[in-house]
């Protein structure tokens, strides 16, 4: 569905227009019923102003000529991954208004260290 939908505009914002709402209700109240640490996981946080409702916000950053050789190991052609990338907020939109920015330009051991030191500063604030 998602070639159908990211290769036609108007197919996508009908899409959109049913999913979304029902979709952003649903992630806000499991936000609400979850204590501690939340982690949301969303490509259109930005898109839908989400990282307002957010304590802190983090833009996982790469170069699109990066995103789009790693496009096949997650399982969509280049083109794809393209048509996708297009439909979502510049990157340097959401570098100004994210809290944290984690370059992911180099191993997964390097992006996983990065994570772990967030993750370590986040349980140092709550805990103070």
């Amino acid at each position: 569905m998602g070639e159908i939908v990211f290769a036609h505009s108007k197919k996508l914002q009908t899409l959109n227009r049913i999913v979304h709402p029902p979709l952003l209700t649903k992630v806000r109240q499991e936000i609400r019923k979850q204590k501690g640490l939340v982690i949301l996981d969303a490509a259109l946080l930005f898109n839908w102003g989400l990282e307002k409702e957010m304590d802190a916000s983090i833009l996982v950053s790469a170069p699109k000529r990066l995103k789009i050789e790693r496009a096949p190991k997650a399982g969509m052609t280049r083109k794809v991954a393209e048509e996708r990338m297009s439909r979502q907020l510049p990157e340097r939109i959401m570098a100004k208004r994210t809290d944290f920015i984690i370059k992911n330009i180099g191993t997964q051991e390097d992006l996983r260290n990065q994570a772990e030191e967030l993750w370590q500063l986040f349980n140092k604030c709550r805990l103070q």
